[in-house]
């Protein structure tokens, strides 16, 4: 992966690759962020204003909860749980009831996100085969599909805005590395390269560009590169191990985890503002 100077040429270049990551609209930074923390001993789900105030936990288990996701709309958010014994899928709304568990097979089923249109979950599972593959089933648990067929171990997947790609990880003989699917023909394309690792992909308003975290100057940091896997550029220059991007309502801020907090990132001025920091990691913003 080659990284580019010419997104950081000056204030109006810095804009227009900004415009990528938010569409171009300028907002106020105004969300709800949720997110999985150690804090009480094992993992379980909270959610806090954008500002970092007003956490409160959602889910009460004495197994790990982790790695919640917004519905589009906001009003759901699933995530993945051993609360039985085993790794399954569960959403809840956004205020923590009506939790509903959504599979039950053998194999664990873990990284759920929403389908754009807020109709189906895209999750990982090994059900059929020891390395995990992608699979996309409705909100009620039903109509479970496989998408990806081959001997790679695959995690985090995500869909674009468009819903035409789904971008996700696989691990080569221990490395990480992004990969896109196209969804018409399920032909896979691997972005970045494997002497290092890459996670936590994550799409660009637009469908067109993918952010994520990468080790590739030691330290993670977050970076971003087009879906083809061109014009890489990095965002993050702290030096503390960015991980798990996720958009917000300001086409200057990033939202991320680093080393057990939550973080915003501001990306002109290189600066970021813990907002909360017991054990906290995976974030994700729904502005509202």
């Amino acid at each position: 992966m080659r990284l580019t100077k010419r997104f950081f040429g000056g204030i109006g270049a810095l804009a227009l690759m900004l415009c990528g990551l938010n569409g171009c609209a300028q907002h106020e930074l105004e969300g709800t962020i949720v997110f999985q923390s150690s804090r009480d001993g094992n993992f379980e789900i909270y959610a806090m204003n954008a500002d970092g105030t007003n956490p409160r936990r959602l889910t009460q288990s004495n197994a790990n909860d982790i790695r919640p996701r917004w519905s589009p709309d906001g009003a759901r958010i699933a995530f993945a749980s051993d609360r039985s014994g085993n790794w399954e899928i569960y959403t809840m709304k956004a205020d923590g009831s009506e939790q509903q568990r959504l599979t039950n097979a053998e194999g664990t089923n873990t990284s759920p996100t929403w389908t754009p249109d807020g109709s189906g979950i895209l999750f990982v599972s090994t059900r059929d085969t020891i390395n995990g593959e992608i699979y996309r089933m409705k909100t009620d648990g039903s109509g479970v599909e496989r998408l990806t067929r081959d001997s790679t171990v695959k995690d985090q997947p995500v869909s674009s805005p468009n819903g035409r790609y789904i971008a996700f990880v696989i691990n080569d003989r221990g490395k990480n590395s992004v990969a896109v699917m196209d969804v018409a023909d399920h032909g896979i394309t691997t972005l970045t390269q494997a002497g290092y690792n890459s996670t936590d992909p994550v799409f660009t308003r637009d469908s067109e560009r993918i952010v994520f975290a990468a080790d590739k100057d030691g330290a993670p940091e977050i970076y971003t590169l087009s879906k083809s896997g061109g014009d890489a550029a990095r965002l993050t220059w702290d030096g503390e191990g960015a991980r798990n991007p996720s958009l917000t309502s300001s086409e200057n801020h990033i939202l991320m985890s680093e080393n057990g907090a939550v973080c915003l990132y501001t990306l002109k001025e290189r600066a970021r503002k813990k907002l909360s920091w017991k054990g906290d990691s995976a974030p994700d913003w729904f502005s509202r």
